[in-house]
């Protein structure tokens, strides 16, 4: 396949994008390989559990990070959700928390899991710094496949960008 023809690919694709708001996607300082699994080896998340859905007008502020549009660094503001959970953790070793993370329908679906994931991991690396051992953390991606039905609007979007804190049983 020629270079001329993959570029033609990518202008086409990014031409069917230009009506949908920009995206900034952020590259991770540190290399792949120092970066920690996505799940521990120990207890990884194949999938989420029934009873770890939640539908929106049953949010609870404490049991969620919220994250502006594209972002995948939390405001310092929601970091002080966190002390809690550390101190859960850490207080009860057997406890395991699910870090679901959760995005708004804008990009693609491919797009959105990797907005998802890394949103994931900087909690998952805020509560690290808060001592809370890895493997009582689990992390699942959820990316846009988890939204309200309908959530179009701009509040609601505010809403679907964030990771949830979930206690597996």
């Amino acid at each position: 396949m020629s270079s001329r023809y993959l570029w033609c690919l990518l202008a086409l694709l990014l031409a069917g994008c230009a009506g949908k708001a920009p995206v900034k996607v952020e590259v991770p300082a540190a290399p792949a390989e120092s970066r920690p699994p996505l799940a521990p080896p120990a207890a990884p998340v194949a999938s989420v559990p029934a009873e770890v859905a939640v539908t929106l007008p049953r949010l609870d502020d404490g049991n969620n990070i919220f994250f502006r549009s594209a972002a995948t660094q939390f405001e310092p503001t929601e970091r002080h959700k966190l002390l809690p959970h550390a101190q859960r953790l850490k207080a009860d070793g057997k406890l395991v928390l699910v870090l679901i993370g959760h995005t708004d329908d804008l990009g693609s679906p491919a797009y959105n899991v990797a907005i998802a994931e890394n949103r994931v991991d900087a909690v998952f690396q805020a509560l690290r710094s808060l001592g809370v051992p890895a493997r009582q953390m689990q992390r699942y991606p959820a990316g846009e496949e988890k939204a309200r039905n309908g959530c179009a609007t701009a509040e609601c979007r505010v809403f679907m960008r964030r990771v949830e804190l979930v206690y597996r049983p």
